[in-house]
């Protein structure tokens, strides 16, 4: 039971006996053991108590783990509507390879990147300059976080099959049959009835995988990657996608 609240925060709460009555005895408690993830009302706060400045959902890291989440809610739909079963050959040995196992019109072939692994980079960070590849793979949307980048990691190929993980880069042109696709996916959320209902509509921008040309039975399908993974490299590389809106 509260018995007192003092200016500085600290409060006195009485004492208890094993029968569950209250007795003359009262424990200090002080105001930062109190005020454990409390956040106060505005105009109503203890005298000279501190509060923390932002609840969980202003923090950085809620709204980049928010916005991964809404990357694999994208990848979903985008699976689900694609499609994971395709008429290819994922290879693992003696290196990861992917094969054509019909002929694809130009453009017929899409494959969905799908993954549990969001990457988060941190652009204040040097450290954390993303690869070629993760650049490829890049994610946005609307009410991303500023100061930060998404990219799709691959999964292990023993967790389960996913037919792009196996594709393979080549800086040969003239090996390259596959592009990467930015497909828009709008996702909705709504909460409650009527008036009262709380809606949330959010856009991310996932890459895909599509045959830039058509391709025969048998063709290994590969994307275009630089040799070397350098500034030099990046800056004369033109990022090989189309944007879907």
């Amino acid at each position: 039971m509260l018995k007192e609240i003092k200016d500085n925060g600290d409060c006195v709460i009485a004492g208890f006996n094993f029968k569950g009555e209250v007795n003359d005895e009262s424990v200090d408690v002080e105001c930062k053991l109190m005020l454990t993830d409390f956040q106060g009302v505005k105009g109503q706060e203890i005298k000279n108590a501190s509060y923390p400045e932002k609840g969980p959902l202003a923090s950085t890291d809620w709204a980049t783990t928010e916005f991964a989440s809404k990357i694999t809610v994208a990848l979903t739909m985008a699976a689900r509507y694609h499609g994971l079963d395709k008429e290819v050959l994922c290879r693992l040995e003696p290196r990861s390879a992917l094969f054509a196992l019909q002929k694809y019109k130009k453009g017929e072939l899409i494959l969905v990147p799908c993954t549990t692994r969001i990457k988060t980079i941190d652009a204040k960070k040097e450290t954390q300059m993303p690869s070629i590849i993760e650049e490829m793979l890049s994610c946005r949307g609307s009410a991303m976080p500023t100061g930060y980048s998404f990219h799709l990691a691959p999964e292990s190929k023993e967790k389960f099959v996913c037919p792009a993980w196996f594709a393979q880069g080549t800086a040969d042109f003239k090996l390259v049959n596959l592009k990467v696709m930015m497909v828009e996916v709008e996702i909705n959320g709504k909460i409650g009835q009527s008036k009262l209902a709380t809606k949330e509509t959010s856009t991310i921008t996932i890459p895909m995988l599509v045959n830039s040309k058509s391709v025969e039975e048998g063709t290994e399908l590969k994307y275009h990657k630089p040799k070397d993974d350098n500034d030099a490299a990046r800056a004369s590389t033109k990022r090989p996608f189309d944007a879907i809106m």
